[in-house]
């Protein structure tokens, strides 16, 4: 129990807090003279909206796991199957069902999906990077 709760408790230090549409540079979302939003602009969006989605549900479960570990709460299945995947630094199913597809384990996903949001948010702050990471991309098949 002692070795979830402290990967618990490092997870949670770590987790970015989601990305906010309003930290974006003034050239991020762009719009075409026809009125139309440009193409990258709306790739941007739909990423930002996926990786909030993602953030919000590993934050909000982790605060459950702590809230559970501590005794205020019940332990579901849910966060009985979050501590077992801890165990064996797998990435939880609830998590897996809102994220990108990957096959690594849970200490080396964490570090992934540090790189993937600080892409992002680059993207969202600076405006289009010179190069873009498409394995970063939660569906890259919409660029």
């Amino acid at each position: 129990e002692a070795v979830v709760a402290q990967k618990e408790a490092d997870l949670e230090a770590i987790c970015p807090i989601p990305l906010l549409f309003q930290e974006a540079g003034p050239h991020t979302f762009r719009i075409m003279p026809n009125g139309l939003p440009y193409s990258l602009s709306t790739v941007l969006r739909h990423e930002i909206i996926k990786f909030n989605i993602l953030l919000e549900l590993v934050r909000a479960t982790l605060v459950d796991l702590q809230k559970a570990l501590q005794g205020l709460t019940v332990l579901s299945a849910q966060l009985e199957g979050m501590f077992t995947a801890f165990l064996n630094d797998e990435v939880p199913a609830l998590w897996q069902a809102k994220a990108y597809p990957s096959l690594r384990p849970l200490s080396s996903w964490v570090k992934d999906l540090l790189r993937r949001v600080h892409f992002v948010h680059h993207w969202l702050t600076k405006g289009e990077p010179a190069v873009f990471w498409m394995g970063g991309l939660f569906y890259p098949h919409g660029f």
